[in-house]
């Protein structure tokens, strides 16, 4: 399918529940109540999916080099287009299951475009009190390259980079060869290229995780709708925590 003036969804959020390190972050590998609720979600858009008589090769996956944002987004792709095992449980339960399933077409437009891994920060603080006091210091901090003594990359640099990769997806559906995008990312890299699209249009811009409902869960999702307007241009607006807000893409960068 060729897809050109239909609406358009990119899907932008954390990979599901893993399990804990000691000193902060998880490991890369996803517990079993993961896919569950990543099944569930990718579930919610099967009425989207068939409104467009869309296949699996009319969408792409966009996900970090962790095996665990790659499931997560594989996942919610097998609940989306309601994809059938070969053998085994359905839907699946763990991350062997995945295997049951003939992802090959969708392998194939998969990369790792967010790949940059975990920013430096301040390690001691993201451990004590997680990524809410790293991403805010970035934010009202955008040319800081420490911490509280320590190196840490400017919030400037993360931002223009994340959110370049947002709009390089943006632009993978608005040049028609696909019509549903995901990109599965960590918290404090997902966040504040959500932050970037909902400033696009606002007088007074975000500088605080707050403001949007908090830190991504493991396994949420936010939804970036792309809708034609009749005239070969598209309307933007994203979808986070039960709150719609409208985005200016070409404001961000040039689509």
């Amino acid at each position: 399918m060729f897809c050109m003036a239909i609406e358009k969804k990119l899907l932008i959020g954390r990979h599901g529940l893993a399990p804990q390190k000691p000193e902060g972050g998880s490991y890369d590998t996803l517990m079993p109540e993961a896919f569950p609720p990543l099944y569930k979600y990718g579930s919610s858009l099967r009425d989207f999916v068939a409104e467009h008589n869309l296949r699996l090769g009319d969408s792409f996956l966009t996900h970090s080099t962790a095996q665990r944002t790659r499931y997560s987004g594989q996942t919610a792709l097998i609940g989306a287009f309601n994809l059938q095992p070969s053998s085994g449980q359905a839907p699946p339960q763990c991350q062997e299951d995945l295997e049951e399933y003939d992802l090959s077409e969708l392998i194939s437009r998969e990369d790792t475009d967010f790949s940059m891994g975990t920013p430096f920060c301040n390690s001691q603080i993201y451990k004590n009190e997680g990524p809410v006091p790293i991403i805010d210091y970035w934010l009202q901090n955008p040319d800081a390259t420490e911490h509280f003594g320590e190196a840490i990359q400017s919030g400037r640099s993360l931002l223009q980079r994340t959110t370049q990769l947002v709009l390089s997806d943006a632009r993978r559906l608005l040049n028609g060869d696909y019509c549903l995008g995901v990109m599965v990312s960590h918290t404090s890299l997902v966040e504040p290229p959500i932050i970037s699209l909902i400033n696009s249009c606002l007088c007074t811009p975000i500088t605080s995780v707050k403001d949007i409902g908090g830190e991504f869960l493991m396994g949420e999702f936010s939804e970036l709708l792309l809708l034609p307007t009749g005239n070969g241009s598209y309307e933007s607006r994203l979808t986070l925590k039960g709150e719609t807000y409208p985005v200016n893409l070409e404001k961000l960068g040039k689509i």
